[in-house]
C-alpha cells in the first residue's frame, strides 16, 4: 500500500510542475507586475553586438497609447492600452524571458528623454543579459495565459510602466510610461547606450 501512495504522490506532484505558468488557475488580478531576466541575442564572432529596440508611442488616430522592448525573434516585452481600431483591445505580451526576484525600480533617475508628440523608436547596445519590469494596470481583473510560448493579458489597460537595466550592474537603460486617459507616452533612455531608430 505504501508504494502504491508514494507513486501516486509522485504523479501528482509531476502533473503540478507540468502546469503552464499563467495557465487558468491564476488568480485574475487588476495589476500585472513581472520583473524578467531577458537573454539578448547578437550578431557577430567572437564577440557579438547585441541590441535592444525600445519604443514608446502616445495616442495617434486610431490607434492607443503603447510601450515595448524587442530582442526579435525570441524576446518581446510590450503593451497597448487599447482599444484599437482593428485589434481589438488592449494587451501585456511576455516572450522569451524568465521570472526573477531581482529588484528593479521603475524610475527615469539616469536617463534622458521624456514626452514623446509622435512615437519615439531606439536602439540599445546592451550584455548578453538584460533586466526587464513591466507594470500594467488594467481597468479591470484580469489573467496572464500562455498561448503559444507567449504570456499574455487581454483588457483595457489604465497605465502602464516598463523599465529595463543591464545584468550583471543593473544600471539603467530604458523606462518607458505610457497613460490612457491623457494618451500620453514618455520614453527615457541611456544616453551612452541608445540612439534614435528613425
Amino acid at each position: 500500500m505504501a508504494r502504491i501512495s508514494v507513486a501516486g504522490a509522485t504523479v501528482a506532484v509531476a502533473a503540478l510542475f507540468a502546469l503552464p505558468v499563467g495557465n487558468s488557475a491564476e488568480s485574475a488580478s487588476r495589476i500585472v507586475d513581472r520583473t524578467l531576466v531577458c537573454p539578448m541575442s547578437g550578431v557577430g564572432y567572437p564577440d557579438p553586438a547585441r541590441f535592444l529596440k525600445v519604443q514608446a508611442q502616445p495616442r495617434l488616430g486610431d490607434s492607443s497609447p503603447d510601450a515595448g522592448v524587442y530582442n526579435l525573434p525570441e524576446v518581446f516585452v510590450d503593451f497597448k492600452t487599447g482599444p484599437d481600431f482593428a485589434h481589438g483591445t488592449g494587451s501585456v505580451r511576455l516572450q522569451g524571458c524568465t521570472s526573477s526576484r531581482l529588484r528593479l525600480e521603475l524610475s527615469r533617475r539616469g536617463l534622458r528623454g521624456g514626452a514623446t508628440a509622435l512615437g519615439d523608436r531606439q536602439n540599445c547596445e546592451v550584455p548578453a543579459r538584460v533586466l526587464v519590469r513591466l507594470r500594467a494596470v488594467f481597468k479591470r481583473p484580469v489573467t496572464l495565459r500562455r498561448t503559444e510560448g507567449t504570456l499574455t493579458a487581454r483588457g483595457r489597460i489604465a497605465t502602464g510602466y516598463l523599465a529595463v537595466a543591464t545584468l550583471p550592474g543593473r544600471k539603467p537603460l530604458v523606462f518607458a510610461s505610457v497613460n490612457d486617459a491623457t494618451g500620453k507616452a514618455r520614453l527615457f533612455v541611456a544616453g551612452s547606450r541608445c540612439v534614435p531608430n528613425p
